[in-house]
């Protein structure tokens, strides 16, 4: 069954069969006279199979887009020293968040300090090398054991650069470390990877927290991500890039369109329906994660499907009903099967053939005049 649609379904029914003799049960049958038929007149439309368009509705929910949301995690076990922006806060990228300051950071740059140390001496060394080298001072040889410890030393250095960047030193900072009258401290500024809004603050300065513990969450509102849940048996209909609207159904004013991005290949475990991933460009920071939305998808029928409609079908208790057309003063009611009804039109299951003619029109009137009949039956 599919999750949050609002078309009306209805069980197959049973259409009426003639009697053996072939006979129409007079009960069935409307007949005009030429009188009443001038002055109701009925327009009919005949039946063709055709493809069905119409807008599935599903329920969905909002949530942060990918690329769109960042977690700050510490890097290393340490204490919060200093925080630069607080939930609710809008934050540009690149712009500090906070500070942490630990003896693991110290020792990070101490040993990059050191590693770059030893690959300036080698370079120095080798220069000197190379002189003696070319003056016939020194044999090649040493040379060449010299190039084992220049190229030991330098992928030292490159590691020790690496894990300062790993942990979220910039490397316009990494190459102020070299500065030989820079002030060095065991303190670690942490940037806003993205521009956002700071949407969870889970430290207070002071703190002391573990490595990877998360710390604060930035998102950024310019896009979400909306899934929409779909019933199996119409998955099928959807492909990416299919047009879709998201709203919300008590405001009307509140609606963004967009296109399917991607479809789950698997039924999802919990609500067991197809789910439907759209990244959507936000209207005023509408919608926003964590809401409840409608998504309106528009799809088509893989096959021809005869429809009527709803201007043609009536109800008598929880049978949906048509008028055929038999003659020009003539209608027989036809009981039918829906097996889906959009805002204009119904899908027929069963009642109906290719060809057939019915009535689109003073339909309320037919109901009474067949009604008629049968309390004179009576």
């Amino acid at each position: 069954m599919s999750c949050g649609r609002e078309e009306i379904f209805q069980e197959p029914v049973e259409t009426i069969s003639l009697p053996p003799s072939g006979r129409i049960p007079d009960d069935q049958l409307v007949h005009l006279t030429p009188e009443q038929a001038a002055e109701v007149p009925i327009e009919t439309t005949i039946i063709q199979p055709a493809r069905f368009s119409y807008r599935l509705k599903v329920p969905g929910t909002v949530f942060p887009a990918p690329d769109y949301i960042f977690k700050l995690s510490a890097p290393f076990n340490a204490r919060i020293t200093d925080l630069y922006a607080h939930e609710g806060e809008p934050v540009k990228k690149g712009q500090p968040v906070l500070e942490l300051e630990s003896l693991e950071f110290a020792n990070l740059v101490a040993e990059y300090i050191q590693a770059r140390a030893e690959v300036t001496y080698q370079e120095s060394r080798k220069q000197r090398l190379t002189v003696l080298v070319e003056k016939e001072l020194s044999p090649i040889r040493d040379l060449e054991e010299f190039q084992v410890d220049f190229i030991r030393s330098t992928a030292i250095a490159r590691a020790a650069q690496a894990r300062l960047l790993a942990v979220g030193m910039s490397a316009s900072r990494i190459e102020q470390l070299e500065e030989p009258t820079r002030e060095l401290n065991a303190r670690l500024e942490m940037y806003a990877p993205i521009n956002g809004v700071i949407s969870e603050h889970l430290i207070d300065r002071g703190q002391s927290v573990e490595a990877y513990e998360h710390m604060a969450t930035i998102i950024n509102l310019d896009k979400v991500l909306v899934q929409g849940y779909v019933s199996p048996d119409e998955a099928g209909l959807l492909k990416p890039g299919d047009a879709l609207t998201i709203l919300l159904k008590d405001f009307p004013n509140r609606i963004v369109e967009g296109r399917i991005s991607t479809i789950n290949p698997a039924l999802d475990p919990i609500n067991r329906s197809v789910t439907v991933n759209a990244i959507i460009n936000t209207q005023n920071a509408w919608p926003m994660p964590g809401i409840n939305v409608r998504m309106e998808i528009q799809v088509q029928t893989p096959d021809p499907v005869i429809t009527v409609p709803l201007s043609a079908l009536t109800y008598e208790g929880a049978q949906a009903l048509v008028f055929l057309k038999v003659d020009e003063y003539t209608y027989r009611k036809q009981v039918i099967s829906t097996r889906r009804v959009s805002s204009l039109d119904a899908i027929v299951e069963s009642g109906l053939k290719d060809g057939e003619e019915i009535a689109v029109s003073q339909i309320f009137t037919l109901k009474a005049l067949s009604q008629m009949g049968e309390g004179e039956e009576e």
